[in-house]
């Protein structure tokens, strides 16, 4: 049987180890944590045809990144700001936001707010709801 010298081992060590780092682009640098939803909240959470609720996100990012916020609703609610007959609104920096009812066939319907976080290096928190009681 033929001895493999040394220096080929050795050799063949530090490559295998080369190769394993290169999977991480910053092994030892800082990481970035996903921002968190702590809260959403409508106010009011009763509103009849005429009027608008203000939702109002509260979220924290681990890494204290500057957050955008995504708003999201169904067909039932209008966002403010967001141009007509849209639903969402993305990357605002501003963690409230008005709606109000789109379109209301029954005496009583629910509407629905969703709001997502995003830290603006990847980081994304889950999406909170939030329902609201629309009256004719």
């Amino acid at each position: 049987m033929r001895r493999v010298p040394w220096r080929v081992v050795v050799l063949a060590l530090i490559l295998a180890v080369s190769a394993g780092a290169c999977g991480n682009d910053d092994p030892v640098g800082p990481q970035n944590h996903n921002p968190v939803i702590t809260s959403l909240t409508a106010f009011p959470n009763v509103i009849g045809r005429d009027d608008s609720v203000i939702v109002i996100c509260t979220s924290t990012d681990p890494d204290r990144d500057t957050l955008v916020y995504d708003w999201f609703t169904d067909g039932r609610l209008y966002v403010k700001g967001a141009p007509l007959y849209d639903h969402f609104l993305y990357q605002t920096y501003e963690p409230t936001r008005v709606f109000y009812p789109a379109y209301v066939d029954s005496p009583t319907d629910t509407a629905f707010v969703q709001c997502n976080t995003r830290d603006r290096r990847g980081g994304v928190s889950n999406y909170r709801s939030v329902r609201i009681i629309v009256r004719q």
